[in-house]
Formats: C-alpha cells, structure tokens, sequence
C-alpha cells in the first residue's frame, strides 16, 4: 500500500485533485520532482498538483512564490498495486450569463470526461479528472439576432434649382457711336444672387494724331476696335482696336487730368477688383508703341471706405511677351495708384519706370481691396516718342 505523508487519505487527494483541477496549472506528465523555480511565473498556484511519472510520485504546491515556491510530497511509489479507478467525470459546463433585458438560454451540460489513465506500477494513483464541458455561450454580450430592417423612407422632395449665374457685363455705350458690345460670357456656375451690376464702358481707341475738334458737328469716328474676347463668367469686355488716322475727341468726352499734348493717348479698363492678387492681373493691355508713361488714374462709382484701394501696375517687355514676366513701374507698393477713404477718384505722375519700348504690355492688379467698393476704372496716359 502506498504511504501516505501527513496523515493525508486517498479520499482528501482526490479531493484536492477535483477541486483544483480547473484552477491553475497542474502538472500530470512530470519525468522530475518539482523546484523553487515552477513557481507563480508558470502558472502554478498553491493547491497545484504536480504528478511525477518516473519515481511515482505526487506533489502539492503550498507555496507559489516566485523564485521560492514549496511543493509538498502527498503520494509516493510501492509495489504493484492495482489499477487507478476511472477518472471522475468532468465538471458541467458553466450556465451562460443572464442575457439583457432577457436571461439567455442555459448553456449545455458539458460532456463526461474521459476515463482516467491506468495508474504506474506500484502506485495506486487517480487518473486526471475529465476536462471540463464547454462552457454554455453568454447570452450578453452576444446580441440577439438583428431586428429585421426598417421600411425604405419615402424619397424627400426634390431640391429647388440652383441660383443663376452672373450675367456676363454689358458694354457701356460708345460715344458719339455706340461701339460693338462685346460677346455674351459665359454663365458662371450656379451661385448665390448678388446685387444687379452695369457692366463697364468698352475702351476708346486710341485718338488719331492731329484732326481738329468738329463743332458743333463731330468729326468723322475712327473706325471700331474689334470685338473683344467674350468674357469668362462676366469677364471684362476685350481692349478695342487702334482709331484710324485724324479723328480727335468728339465733343464732351472727357480729356484726361492735367493738359495733355495732342499727341498723348489714354488707355481705359474696367476691372472687377475682387479677388485681389499681385499674381494674375485683372487686365492686360494690347502691344504699346514706343512711348513714355505720363499718368495713371482710378475712377469709381462708388466712394472709397476705410480701407483704401490699391493698384499695382506692371511692366511686361516685348521680349517676354510668350511668358507671364512682368515688373512692376513702382518700386514699393506705397507709391502705387490707390483710391483713400471717402474718394471718388485719384491720379498719380509719380513712377519709378517710365519708358515703354515697342510692343511693352502693362498688366494691371488689385493689389489691395477698397472698402465697399467691387468695380473700377483704370485709366493710363502714354505719350508716343
């Protein structure tokens, strides 16, 4: 009969190998007794049982701690002795968790285990218990089976069109003969309304050299620029072809400020002024003959307000005329063309660049945005040398 250490019966073992079968690890193939090192690191809790197969011997494990864990011999070998009785069977299944609102079902009662081993030679020990059934599924936090989908909505009404777009700018009158309006632009992608806007006046052309005033009567016109490039969106009508030879102003058409000579020319643009950019000019003008700036002037409908207008011009040369190179005629933006607070109007003779050279372009930007103000008149006086 194996001896027993402790006064512990084979009645207690086996308890303690039900009770701690499922609790921690235990060891029932060991070829070795335990050490200090199978300790709380590989699982081992007190209550383990440890079995080892080669010297027919039991362990229990009454201290777990790392590096320093205690294993208690309980069982040891003898003679032949008879064969282990079968292995309990293994421990239901746990009930599933109540589900919510509603309890879920109750899980299945786990399978018996397998019968336990034969015990070694000599040593009448228990087989292992049986694993235990499959724990029953939870009835929370695994849902209930989806709700069926709810019906399709009806479909809403359908949105209202969008706003129109801008018109493209009407061309002012010409005077004393209305030039040709400038092509329809094209409609602006759909947007809010905005206040009703005139388009600009188209460009005068240039005024043939010399012919005397008509009064009362007139003098015969130059003939009609070209139509310009229809806008895009509203863009500004397109510069107006040269005037042919003789004809001066027609009567009540403004001269520019100052005195000029009768051989000076004046080029007039109507610019929308939003958005600013001292990148991409809001207007370019048509190759220029030789000649040297005399003044530049901006023209509003509207009074300037706190915030005053500013505009930049710049200087394109010929020889660029296949990229967008252009420079500046003012050294530093405090000298540029701008309209203050409260004006109407403001001119400036003062340039750092002057001289245009055959076939120069000026382009012309919004460098700053005026107060309340959306639209102006940019007028430059060169005169030919």
């Amino acid at each position: 009969m194996p001896s027993v250490v402790g006064q512990i019966t084979k009645g207690a073992v086996f308890a303690a190998l039900v009770g701690m079968a499922d609790v921690g690890n235990n060891k029932w193939d060991a070829t070795a007794a335990p050490g200090a090192g199978d300790d709380s690191a590989d699982g081992y809790i007190v209550g383990s049982i440890w079995a080892d197969t080669t010297h027919h011997t039991v362990y229990v494990c009454t201290d777990n701690a790392a590096g320093a864990a205690v294993w208690v011999q309980i069982l040891t070998g003898g003679g032949a002795g008879a064969t282990g009785a079968a292995g309990m069977p293994g421990m239901d299944g746990a009930d599933g968790l109540d589900g919510f609102p509603i309890p879920g079902p109750v899980g299945a009662t786990g399978a018996a285990g397998a019968g336990g081993a034969v015990g070694p030679a000599g040593v009448g020990l228990l087989g292992p218990p049986g694993m235990d059934g499959e724990d029953g599924l939870d009835g929370f936090p695994i849902p209930g089976a989806t709700g069926a989908g709810g019906a399709t909505g009806a479909t809403g009404a359908e949105g209202r069109m969008g706003y129109p777009g801008f018109d493209g700018a009407d061309g002012l009158d010409g005077f004393p003969i209305p030039g040709t309006a400038g092509a329809e632009g094209a409609a602006g992608a759909a947007g809010a309304p905005g206040a009703s806007i005139i388009g600009p006046m188209g460009m005068p052309g240039f005024d043939g050299a010399d012919g005397l005033d008509g009064f009362p009567i007139p003098g015969p016109p130059g003939a009609t620029g070209a139509t310009g490039a229809a806008g895009s969106g509203g863009g500004s009508m397109g510069p107006p072809g040269m005037d042919g030879e003789d004809g001066q102003d027609a009567f009540g058409w403004p001269l520019p400020h100052g005195t000029p000579t009768s051989h000076d020319r004046r080029i007039t643009c109507a610019v929308y002024l939003t958005p600013v950019s001292d990148t991409v000019p809001k207007w370019i003008s048509p190759p220029l003959p030789l000649s040297t700036i005399i003044s530049a002037e901006i023209k509003s409908y509207d009074a300037c307000g706190a915030t005053a207008q500013v505009i930049d011009i710049h200087k394109q040369t010929a020889a660029n005329k296949n990229s967008n190179t252009a420079a500046t005629i003012w050294s530093t933006h405090a000298n540029c063309l701008a309209l203050a607070n409260t004006q109407y109007q403001a001119e400036t003779t003062t340039f750092d660049v002057t001289a245009i050279a055959e076939g120069d372009r000026l382009y012309v930007f919004s460098h700053v945005l005026g107060t309340g103000l959306t639209v102006a008149y940019i007028t430059v006086t060169i005169r030919p040398t």
